[in-house]
């Protein structure tokens, strides 16, 4: 009760068990909510000043303690896989966050649709399986989960990203994205505007919220680019459909997933990379016949 009404700041003065009170904030807000609790952790989360607050003592190998730790290692290597991070580092993720805690005998194994991790923690070895069904591009989640990740293994305070763009900030970088790369190719200013305008619509187009395999998802995108291009041109505007889509494919190609699996290729772990390749030559492909499409559409081959 008194570590209870400490963590909501009922009582300043009061400190966990088992630390000194050197090792601990001299305050914290009363907003706190805590999500692990027990006698060798806490792990709570601050709304007021967006920041986790994670602290170990000297023996952490209580049963319920450890297998939060480990269970939330993996959800931890799920969001860097999920947001577009490499593998090497989730399973990297993983392995570090188990040693210090005190686990033995860690075995990861991840590729971009699972996650398999084992550990013994003392005598009992605990197991989880995760399957990723989605895979985005945040940087700001990468950035949080490889704070989380530093402070659990070094069992400090790991301040939290608001990783949620806001949408004005996501249309802006989509039209600057756009147009420079539709200028770049030698397209006009009223190409680049029209190109950043497309992809504004793609941005949000209704199949960013339905459930669709990367292939369905590309295709549609890329079928709605390619045929937006030409609408200012059949209009009448002096425009060039070639250079806006020019523009708006740089959207939709996977490089980073391409780099990902590059990497992931030299680090040792084949599956994962050839897995990651394969995405992209399906979603290269996908992009292909999506602007093939709208090309024989207008022009009639």
């Amino acid at each position: 009760m008194a570590l209870l009404q400490w963590l909501r700041g009922q009582d300043s003065n009061l400190r966990p068990p088992g630390y000194e009170p050197d090792e601990l904030p001299t305050a914290l807000p009363r907003d706190i909510d805590p999500l692990v609790y027990g006698k060798n952790i806490i792990y709570h989360f601050s709304k007021k000043c967006k920041c986790f607050f994670i602290f170990f003592s000297n023996n952490i190998n209580g049963g319920g303690i450890v297998k939060e730790i480990f269970d939330h290692s993996a959800q931890i290597a799920a969001k860097i896989v999920e947001n577009g991070g490499e593998i090497s580092r989730a399973e990297e993720c993983v392995l570090r966050i188990c040693k210090s805690a005190g686990a033995k005998n860690i075995h990861v194994f991840i590729i971009p649709s699972l996650i398999f991790a084992s550990a013994e923690f003392g005598e009992k070895r605990y197991t989880a399986f995760k399957r990723i069904y989605k895979t985005d591009l945040n940087l700001g989640a990468l950035e949080q989960a490889n704070s989380e990740s530093r402070a659990l293994c070094a069992s400090e305070t790991a301040h939290a990203v608001d990783c949620a763009y806001p949408p004005l900030l996501r249309y802006l970088a989509t039209v600057l994205a756009t147009g420079a790369f539709c200028v770049y190719f030698g397209g006009t200013l009223a190409d680049a505007f029209f190109s950043g305008l497309i992809g504004i619509i793609i941005g949000i187009l209704p199949s960013s919220n339905i459930k669709l395999n990367i292939f369905s998802k590309t295709l549609l995108d890329s079928t709605v680019c390619g045929v937006l291009a030409f609408l200012p041109q059949t209009a009448g505007l002096s425009v060039h459909p070639d250079k806006i889509m020019t523009g708006t494919i740089m959207l939709l190609i996977p490089g980073m997933s391409v780099g990902n699996a590059m990497k992931d290729l030299m680090s040792g772990d084949l599956i994962a990379g050839i897995l990651e390749i394969t995405e992209a030559f399906v979603t290269a492909f996908a992009i292909v016949l999506g602007f093939a499409g709208a090309l024989l559409l207008f022009n009639g081959g």
